[in-house]
């Protein structure tokens, strides 16, 4: 049993340490000036969480309550990585539909123009995932916006959401897709598409 959980928790430990390294690349991401460098970047992060994964067991091994403290600890990182891959079966219906709202509504505030610059890049930081905010803060926003929004369904999708919304633009009826991602502490637009 003891070999389990040491097992367990070298396994845990690196694949909870890769996590937040995926979570957070974005940090880094003007080292991937081609596809080559990602890949070289993604190796050596692997060596370096395999050599640090070893070096804990090492520690570990000279501890007094070692069992103890990897069940634990093994156990928090698993209800940890369960939280991040199901993210948006952890709330209400009620909770995801006003969000995504909140965001939508963002979304079409960036046509206005009376915004200035810094205030669109705030407001498209708000609503969009880091990879998408720049572009919709510098030109990518809608012309005409949305008007009388109303959701129509909700589906969860692992570590996503989806809210479909029906909308009046330009006085035809259409249907958007809505897909949500958390970011930080809070979900943010990853992607739409009109389906009318």
């Amino acid at each position: 049993m003891s070999e389990f959980i040491n097992k367990a928790f070298r396994y845990v430990v690196f694949i909870f340490l890769f996590v937040v390294f995926v979570k957070f690349d974005y940090l880094i991401d003007f080292l991937y000036i081609n596809e080559m460098m990602l890949y070289m970047v993604y190796i050596l992060v692997l060596i370096g969480l395999l050599s640090f994964v070893r070096w804990l067991d090492k520690k570990m091994a000279s501890v007094h309550y070692k069992f103890s403290i990897q069940l634990i600890t093994s156990f928090l990182l698993i209800l940890f990585l369960i939280h991040e891959m199901f993210t948006p079966y952890f709330y209400t219906d009620h909770s995801l539909k006003e969000t995504g709202l909140d965001k939508i509504e963002m979304y079409h505030e960036l046509s206005n123009e009376e915004l200035s610059e810094e205030e669109r890049a705030n407001l498209a930081e708000d609503a969009f995932i880091k990879v998408q905010s720049h572009a919709y803060s510098v030109g990518q926003y809608p012309v005409d916006p949305v008007e009388k929004i109303e959701v129509i369904d909700l589906k969860r999708n692992y570590y996503q959401y989806e809210l479909t919304v029906i909308g009046e633009h330009n006085g035809i009826e259409k249907r958007y897709t809505y897909t949500f991602e958390k970011e930080g502490f809070v979900f943010k637009i990853s992607g739409f598409a009109v389906e009318n």
